[in-house]
């Protein structure tokens, strides 16, 4: 791909023109905004599986819910899922990292798309007796779903 001209950008701002081709992890919103107000031609290539997760985080966050997220905080898919949640949301990778408190009685799940669903299931039950409206959605890709 480099022989042919297509690099690897840490940034928008490392690419000076052309187009700009966003990984299946997706990518936080502003980011591809950016790239547009710069002139750069988009090609979302974000999975649609992640682009499900992202859009439920968005819903979820323009409702007033308290958003946690099911995934490993580090993990690229994850940061974009929590800039559409706002930025706000609570990542955690099991129901133990859950804490005490949680600051609303409206909750809602959203899950990294490679994730076991076993564990968003130990974390809905940890949250339902906690809540007063629990709303989840289970964005695990059914792929990785068979392979698990």
């Amino acid at each position: 791909l480099r022989q042919s001209g297509v690099n690897v950008a840490a940034c928008v701002d490392d690419v000076e023109h052309g187009a700009l081709i966003i990984r299946s992890h997706g990518v936080a919103p502003d980011v591809i905004a950016h790239a547009k107000q710069r002139g750069l031609f988009v090609v979302d290539a974000t999975c649609p599986h992640v682009s499900k997760a992202q859009e439920a985080a968005r819903v979820l966050a323009s409702e007033g819910y308290y958003i946690v997220i099911v995934g490993e905080a580090d993990h690229p898919e994850v940061a974009g899922i929590k800039a559409y949640a706002g930025g706000d949301a609570l990542v955690i990778s099991n129901a133990q990292e859950l804490p005490a408190h949680i600051p609303s009685r409206r909750v809602g799940v959203v899950v990294q798309t490679t994730q076991v669903e076993e564990v968003l299931n130990e974390v809905t039950c940890r949250l339902l007796p906690i809540t007063n409206e629990l709303r989840v959605y289970n964005t695990i890709c059914s792929a990785t779903s068979l392979r698990q």
